[in-house]
């Protein structure tokens, strides 16, 4: 199993964390910086998670957008979140257009363990059926 990251920005303590994350489990990543790249790589690949990182990708397409696109792609990846808003109407309409899970920055590692993890473990779950 591979997950898709999306992101233009990420710390090598977040990346350190990710990589740790996706170890346990035994799971690759590939990583994209821009929603076109994501949305290209999940219609050849058909990933089943995908982590959102940090919303600081650019491109023509909106985060809420680019989620639903990816749902219709593949309509059961699970997408994990994380951003450093917190409008209370932006996560509204992330979690309309199907999100799995929506932390915000500061965060502890711990939240970004068990959100990962859940939805790599609920995957998983779903392929050994």
């Amino acid at each position: 199993m591979e997950i898709l990251l999306v992101s233009a920005q990420t710390s090598a303590t977040e990346r350190s964390l990710i990589g740790k994350v996706l170890g346990d489990h035994s799971v690759g990543v590939r990583e994209v910086t821009t929603y076109k790249k994501a949305l290209e790589e999940l219609a050849r690949d058909k990933f089943t998670v995908v982590l959102l990182y940090a919303f600081s990708v650019t491109g023509d397409i909106g985060v809420t957008d680019a989620i639903r696109i990816m749902k219709q792609i593949v309509p059961d990846v699970l997408i994990v979140a994380v951003s450093e808003e917190k409008p209370l109407q932006l996560e509204k309409e992330l979690r309309q257009s199907g999100l799995y899970y929506y932390l915000t920055k500061p965060m502890t590692d711990g939240e970004l363990t068990e959100a990962l993890s859940g939805a790599i473990e609920t995957q998983m779950r779903r392929k050994a059926r």
